[in-house]
């Protein structure tokens, strides 16, 4: 699927996002941002985590939207079916009060640990975890938004990351750098 992007900004989302019915939040390279309080790059896009648990209550909430399922794990949607592409949702796995990684279910975090919230209010996924999805196959950007971070994160998002990285990608070059 392809198309033009115009992202939501933040406030935007949370907007979108006030009738959901679970926790969410903003991931990718935007909480990059968000975490570090300033905008380091232009973004292509927005993306939003939220519990695949939540599905149908996401479903309810975009009501009236063009929703396209991408993948089992990610949908795009639209305000407009001949707009651009507004945000990019992501659903992510839980077991109880656990998060884990869809990749590699021995990296779990507490739920309670999995996001912050700027000062507006706006949720955003902890950057030790957006790190960690940026890890996979890391493009010029991803690379950005991990120099960006890595001065910023405190010593246990950086063990968690390294430790995440350990195991699944136990030759990662990011490895050396985080510790």
């Amino acid at each position: 699927m392809s198309g033009a992007w115009a992202p939501l900004d933040p406030a935007a989302l949370a907007a979108v996002m006030e009738d959901f019915d679970g926790p969410w939040w903003i991931c990718g390279g935007v909480a990059i941002d968000l975490f570090l309080g300033t905008s380091t790059r232009a973004h292509e896009d927005v993306d939003v985590s939220v519990l695949q648990a939540h599905r149908a209550s996401l479903d309810a909430a975009l009501t009236g939207w063009d929703v396209n399922e991408v993948s089992e794990h990610e949908v795009w949607a639209r305000r407009h079916a001949d707009g651009p592409w507004e945000v990019e949702f992501l659903f992510e796995q839980r077991e109880g009060d656990e998060w884990v990684y869809r990749r590699d279910a021995q990296i779990t975090m507490p739920l309670g640990h999995l996001g912050k919230v700027t000062a507006d209010g706006v949720p955003y996924l902890v950057p030790e975890v957006v790190l960690l999805y940026k890890a996979k196959d890391p493009r010029p950007h991803d690379e950005a938004d991990f120099e960006a971070a890595l001065p910023q994160l405190g010593i246990g998002a950086r063990c968690w990351l390294a430790a995440a990285l350990e195991v699944v990608h136990p030759d990662h070059p990011w490895i050396s750098k985080v510790l």
